[in-house]
C-alpha cells in the first residue's frame, strides 16, 4: 500500500479522541515533481471520496465519527511546492472536518 496505489486505503485506525485516522503512505523521491503532485492529489482525492460516502462504517461499524485525520507520511522531505499544496488541500478540507496531518524528515 502506497501513494501510487489510490484505490487503496492504506491504514485506518480510531484516535483517542474517537476521530478516524486514515494513514497515507508517500515512498516516493520528488525527482519529477509534478507526477508525484499528481499522485499525490489523487490519493488525497480518494480518501475524501472514502470519507464523504461513509465507507469508514465498514471498518468502524455503530461508532459515530464526525473528525477526520488524514495522516500523510512521506519517506522523502518534502519540496516547497508539495508543502505548498498540500497548505492548499488543509485549507480546502478543513470545513469538511477533516485535518490534514505531514510527517516528513527534515
Amino acid at each position: 500500500m502506497s501513494v501510487s496505489e489510490p484505490a487503496t486505503l492504506d491504514g485506518f485506525a480510531i484516535g483517542n479522541n474517537g476521530e478516524a485516522v486514515l494513514m497515507l503512505f508517500d515512498h516516493l523521491p520528488w525527482d519529477n515533481e509534478g507526477e508525484h503532485l499528481m499522485i499525490l492529489q489523487e490519493k488525497i482525492n480518494s480518501y475524501i471520496a472514502y470519507i464523504e460516502t461513509k465507507q469508514y462504517e465498514k471498518q468502524a461499524p455503530g461508532q459515530v465519527i464526525d473528525r477526520f485525520i488524514i495522516d500523510v507520511s512521506f519517506l522523502h522531505g518534502v519540496t516547497d511546492n508539495a508543502s505548498a499544496f498540500l497548505q492548499h488541500v488543509a485549507t480546502q478540507i478543513e470545513p469538511l472536518n477533516i485535518t490534514l496531518q505531514i510527517n516528513s524528515p527534515s
